[in-house]
């Protein structure tokens, strides 16, 4: 109600991207920054897409099927092999899901759906390219993303640029940006580095179970 999500997320990227790079006083730029930056922004702009037509929940629980792909993305840009726990735990969740989502094939609610999983796609994209960053310094490839990722947010909200800096508005804003952008994402990267795509994306399943 305070602005399109496109200025919203536009701001939270520019915003996450200033607090990371004061940090790291530095910009990473090789030839897989970019990768990460348009995975990462891909993802939130196919969340963003996706909630049009399904309900945050449902939304939840179809981005995370993220771990089946990042696990294959894991498989094929960077020569992990999963263990079979993995496997079998992904598949499960996936199965689980595809049961959950069943009610949603149809109508409007397939594009949602639709949507969602290409959402979590490119989430998973995100995530195994992000590994090939690991020697990189944490917040200088996190403040970077964000600050890459804004781009196509900030061209997006261009006939959509009204915006109400209410009360409610600021305190989202710093709830997405600051626990929910800096610190999720730094941490997620410092995981990624130290685990197994495969171990770590499984964890994820947690989530949507919580709701």
């Amino acid at each position: 109600d305070y602005s399109s999500p496109y200025v919203f997320m536009g701001i939270r990227y520019l915003i996450a991207a200033l607090i990371l790079l004061l940090i790291s006083r530095k910009l990473v730029f090789n030839k897989n920054i970019i990768p990460v930056a348009l995975s990462f922004s891909a993802s939130s702009l196919f969340w963003i897409l996706g909630l049009e037509y399904v309900t945050p929940g449902d939304s939840a629980v179809l981005n995370y099927t993220m771990p089946l792909f990042a696990i294959l993305g894991a498989v094929l840009l960077l020569g992990e092999k999963p263990l079979r726990t993995e496997v079998a735990g992904v598949l499960i969740g996936f199965v689980g899901i595809g049961i959950y989502a069943a009610p949603l094939y149809h109508g409007t609610l397939l594009a949602g759906t639709i949507l969602s999983l290409v959402g979590a796609v490119t989430w998973g994209a995100y995530t195994v390219y992000l590994k090939k960053l690991k020697e990189e310094d944490s917040a200088a490839v996190v403040g970077t993303a964000f600050l890459l990722g804004s781009i196509p947010f900030i061209i997006g909200s261009i006939p959509y640029h009204d915006v109400q800096f209410t009360e409610g508005f600021i305190i989202d804003l710093a709830y997405v940006s600051i626990p929910g952008g800096v610190i999720s994402l730094f941490l997620w990267n410092g995981m990624v580095k130290l685990e197994r795509i495969g171990r770590v994306t499984t964890m994820v399943f947690a989530v949507p179970a919580r709701r």
